[in-house]
C-alpha cells in the first residue's frame, strides 16, 4: 500500500483481512485514511476467496479511541457504514457488532502541515516503577502535558497519545526558514514549561514515588512537514496520511541524547539555515517506509539551562499536595483508569 500511495496518493482501497490482522495494523490503516471497505469473505462458499469466519476479527479495537469498534465486513453507505450482502456475514450473536459512524467530513482535502510530537521520556518506567503511586503519577503526567500544550499557542492539539502530545499547524503560509523557526520556538517554550511544572510537582509535600519520581522525566520532540488530510470524527479533527505515519515512526530512533529535537530530512533541508550548530545526523530504516535520514539538536543547545526555581512557601507546597491528592482520588477509588493500565489492555 505504501508503494502504491507513493505513485498515487489519491488511491482508495478495499482490503480482505486475514487472521494475522492485529491492533497495530488496524491503527496504521486508520492513520493512512485510505481504506473504504474491508471484506471478510465469510459468506463465500466453494470459491478460492472463501475464508473461515473468525469471530474475533469483528471485534478488533477501533483505530480511534473515540470509536467503539472497527466494523470489519462493512461497505460504504450514504447514511454511514453497514454490512453488505456480498461481504462476510458477522458471526451469530445476540446483536450485530456496532458499526463505525460515518466521518463528518467524507471529502478530505489535503493541506501542507507542520507536525510536532512532544514525547515524555521515561514515562513507561515511571508508571511501571510506581504502581503504588499510580494515581498521583497519572495526575502529574496530565498536568505536565497540559503545560506543554499551553506553551505552543501557534499549534493545534490533534491528540493526546498516552505520554505524548501530537500537534500541528498549517505550513502553507510559512517559508522554509519560518517553518523551522516555528518548530524550534515551540519546542523551546514547551521544554521550559515542562521542566518548570516538573520542579513544582517534585516540590510538593507528598512522599510518594509518583510525585518525587517526576524529577527523572524528560521531554523530547520529533518534527516533520508534509501533506496530510483532515477528518472530523465526533467534532474532533484528525490528521491522516503517510506523513502522519512518518512523524510517528521517527519517535523510535537511535538518538541517545535524553532531550532533543529531531527534524525529518525534508524539514531540515528546507530550513537548515535557521539552525545553529551543532546539528547531528542519524539514519534509520522505518517500518513500511524504508531508509531515512533525520537531524537532531540537543534541547539545551537551543534553550540553554533552566533558571532555578525560587523555593516555594509551605502554603504553596501544601496547596499543591492537596490538589494532587484530590485529582488522584478518582483513580484510587477505581472510578477512572490510568492511561498506562488502559493502554496495556
Amino acid at each position: 500500500m505504501h508503494a502504491r500511495l507513493r505513485l498515487d496518493p489519491e488511491l482508495r482501497f478495499k482490503l480482505d483481512p486475514t487472521v494475522s490482522w492485529d491492533d497495530n495494523l488496524v491503527e496504521e490503516l486508520a492513520l493512512l485514511g485510505c481504506v473504504d471497505v474491508v471484506d471478510m469473505k465469510g459468506s463465500y462458499r466453494n470459491a478460492n476467496v472463501a475464508n473461515d469466519v473468525a469471530p474475533a476479527g469483528y471485534n478488533l479495537p477501533s483505530p480511534s479511541r473515540d470509536l467503539p469498534h472497527f466494523p470489519l465486513g462493512t461497505e460504504p453507505h450514504p447514511t454511514g457504514f453497514r454490512r453488505g450482502p456480498t461481504t462476510g456475514a458477522a458471526p451469530s450473536a445476540s446483536k450485530p457488532p456496532q458499526c463505525r459512524p460515518r466521518l463528518e467530513s467524507p471529502d478530505m482535502g489535503s493541506e501542507r502541515a507542520l507536525l510536532l510530537i512532544a514525547d515524555i521520556g521515561g514515562y513507561t518506567e515511571y508508571m511501571r516503577s510506581h504502581r503504588m503511586s499510580l494515581a498521583h503519577a497519572e495526575v502529574n503526567t496530565a498536568r505536565l502535558l497540559e503545560k506543554v500544550i499551553d506553551a505552543a499557542p501557534g499549534f493545534d492539539l490533534i491528540e493526546i497519545e498516552g505520554d505524548a502530545a501530537f500537534l500541528s499547524r498549517r505550513a502553507d503560509t510559512l517559508d522554509a526558514d519560518a517553518t523551522v523557526a516555528a518548530t524550534t520556538q515551540a519546542a523551546v517554550g514547551m521544554h521550559r514549561a515542562f521542566h518548570l511544572e516538573r520542579q513544582y510537582v517534585a516540590s510538593n509535600l507528598c512522599p510518594c514515588d509518583g510525585c518525587g519520581g517526576a524529577d527523572n522525566l524528560k521531554l523530547k520532540f520529533v518534527a516533520h512537514v508534509g501533506e496530510v488530510a483532515a477528518q472530523t470524527i465526533r467534532q474532533r479533527r484528525k490528521l491522516v496520511g503517510i506523513d502522519v505515519i512518518l512523524v510517528h515512526r521517527l519517535l523510535k530512533n537511535p538518538v541517545r541524547a535524553p532531550e532533543y529535537l529531531l527534524f525529518s530530512e525534508e524539514l531540515y533541508r528546507a530550513g537548515a539555515a535557521a539552525l545553529s550548530d551543532p546539528v547531528h545526523e542519524v539514519s534509520q530504516d522505518l517500518e513500511g517506509i524504508g531508509p531515512v535520514r533525520a537531524y537532531f539538536v540537543d534541547i539545551e543547545d537551543l534553550a540553554g539551562s533552566l533558571p532555578p526555581l525560587p523555593d516555594p512557601s509551605w502554603r504553596e507546597r501544601l496547596g499543591r499536595t492537596v490538589d494532587v491528592a484530590a485529582r488522584g482520588l478518582p483513580y484510587m477509588l477505581g472510578l477512572r483508569r490510568p492511561r498506562y493500565i488502559a493502554s496495556a489492555r
